[in-house]
């Protein structure tokens, strides 16, 4: 299985760290209604094989954190987005969609509802974030191609898809959890594909705590934890080859595709407050299409970092 070697590298403690071996943290989900952060974000797209040539689109930016209270439990609401840098390479058109809104938007992000124990239960504010893509992009693509544009950057399944991801890795797995530094934990679990969402394959994972690192302006104590995660790879490629079959695709088929994640955390466990946060995925393979083949690859990374105000 290709998550050993993938995750290896991850179970090497910093000779830094303030927790010895034997010491363990069991985080808990503590996310208090009032809580304000300026999050600051990198997010790096990279696509070859699924288009005339390969492409690399990066920016960055910043929104405002608040918890509210909510009927369900809590609100999470992200406002004032502000793109403050965006790179393609090759350039983008002006008229492109996704130049347009990560260039003024950034990254679209819904509101997250959270239950008083930590699960998310769903997204809010599709609405509002519609009516700005759409507002953005009206400025450049004719009338009759907004509402398409809108649908794709603003579809309420895969922003839930990316949004319990997300949550899951900064929070979901860690709750409740017994850490060690110098003990690796793991397990199986099934992903939605990112390819074929509606394909859900098995994957295994590895994690491990490294260490405990000072953190927020009060001078409070973090963890730092790493995850890495892997499909089998005969597993993957039968069941992508099937499922393009499923849609009508039966001439195109995948050799040595191999998907992969990694995630690094920075977290609070008295709280599971999120202070910096990176996580990649890739997937890679050789595409095979009416006797032709070609390298494709698909990387998305996104980092966040989370300024917290004081009380």
């Amino acid at each position: 299985m290709a998550v050993a070697t993938l995750a290896g590298a991850l179970f090497v403690v910093p000779a830094a760290s303030q927790v010895t071996s034997g010491d363990s943290i069991v985080p808990r989900f503590a996310w208090p209604a009032g809580t304000v952060a300026l999050v600051q974000y990198t997010q790096v797209i990279e696509r070859e094989g699924d288009g005339d040539q390969p492409t690399r689109i990066e920016f960055e930016g910043e929104y405002t954190l608040h918890v509210h209270e909510h009927p369900s439990g809590l609100l999470v609401e992200y406002v004032d987005p502000l793109a403050t840098r965006f790179r393609s390479s090759p350039v983008l058109a002006p008229d492109d969609p996704r130049r347009m809104v990560y260039s003024t938007i950034g990254m679209v992000v819904p509101d997250l509802v959270i239950s008083r124990d930590g699960q998310l239960l769903g997204v809010e504010g599709l609405v509002t974030l519609a009516s700005a893509v759409a507002e953005v992009v009206g400025q450049q693509a004719p009338p009759a191609d907004v509402q398409t544009i809108v649908g794709e950057m603003v579809s309420g399944p895969q922003l839930l898809r990316t949004a319990r991801e997300r949550w899951n890795n900064q929070v979901g797995i860690w709750m409740d959890a017994v850490l060690r530094v110098g003990e690796a934990g793991g397990g199986e679990a099934l992903e939605a594909n990112p390819l074929i969402p509606s394909l859900v394959v098995p994957y295994e994972y590895r994690f491990a705590l490294l260490g405990m690192e000072p953190c927020g302006p009060s001078g409070g104590s973090c963890a730092q934890v790493e995850l890495a995660s892997a499909h089998d790879p005969e597993d993957l490629n039968s069941a992508m080859t099937e499922a393009l079959a499923r849609v009508g695709l039966g001439d195109l088929s995948f050799d040595g595709l191999v998907q992969e994640s990694r995630v690094s955390l920075l977290t609070d466990p008295k709280t599971l407050l999120t202070h910096e946060f990176t996580m990649s995925k890739r997937v890679q393979g050789i595409l095979e299409e009416g006797g032709q083949s070609r390298v494709f690859r698909r990387l998305d990374e996104t980092r966040l970092v989370f300024t917290y105000e004081a009380n």
